[in-house]
């Protein structure tokens, strides 16, 4: 038994309880107030981000039927879409009238085509492709998310970052720059993810595989930069 067990406490003992810092009831309040702040942060901001994607959606939509168009290259690439299916006045020499060919792969046109049969209009048609796209991405990035996330994760949590990576696709100004203007870049950046994303799923037969393949090729052969 030591001395200061007779005559109390020690000196220094008082300053070294002051450095271990609170009691334990005043610690767990401290954590539950921490959580809860958490909580009300994470929340404002989902809803912050559901508030912004339940407004950008409709008005992609209702700006797809503006009837000007919203840049310089729209009037070009109406053009090509409406002449796709005639590919010998589509490639036509640059010496003749109008004095411009399609310079990609015509996938997107395609599309777009497709799409002006459906809607009656071709600039409609080719701007609800790029609506759709940016849909598919933003579902696309969501799942990859969620499925590149550890499993020992909790579904919930694994579920709510995915959202948020889905809700922040429409927040990003290098995507939202092409919404909804016609272009071939939005089916080339979805045509991308979901290449990555059949090559992520498990479990699938060779010839689905083969699709991640085919979509990185047309990425590439688009972009000119493989």
């Amino acid at each position: 038994m030591g001395l200061h067990s007779f005559v109390g406490q020690a000196p220094g003992e008082k300053a070294v309880a002051d450095l271990r810092g609170p009691a334990r009831g005043e610690t767990t309040r401290e954590r539950a107030w921490g959580n809860r702040l958490r909580q009300v942060y994470l929340w404002a901001v989902f809803a912050l981000l559901l508030l912004g994607g339940a407004t950008f959606v409709p008005k992609s939509f209702h700006d797809v039927y503006y009837p000007f168009q919203w840049d310089d290259d729209e009037g070009a690439l109406w053009w090509e879409v409406a002449h796709v299916t005639h590919l010998r006045e589509a490639y036509h020499p640059l010496q003749q009238y109008p004095y411009f060919v399609i310079p990609y792969p015509p996938v997107y046109h395609f599309v777009a085509w497709i799409a002006a049969r459906i809607t009656g209009d071709f600039l409609v048609g080719g701007r609800l492709v790029c609506v759709a796209s940016a849909l598919g991405i933003s579902l696309l990035l969501g799942c990859l998310v969620f499925r590149a996330s550890p499993p020992r994760i909790s579904a919930r949590f694994r579920g709510g970052g995915a959202l948020l990576a889905a809700l922040l696709c429409f927040r990003l100004d290098s995507l939202d720059r092409y919404i909804p203007r016609m272009g071939v870049d939005l089916l080339a950046v979805f045509l991308t993810f979901l290449g990555v994303f059949c090559s992520s799923a498990r479990g699938q037969s060779r010839q689905v595989n083969t699709l991640p393949s085919q979509c990185w090729w047309w990425r590439c052969s688009r972009s000119r930069r493989c």
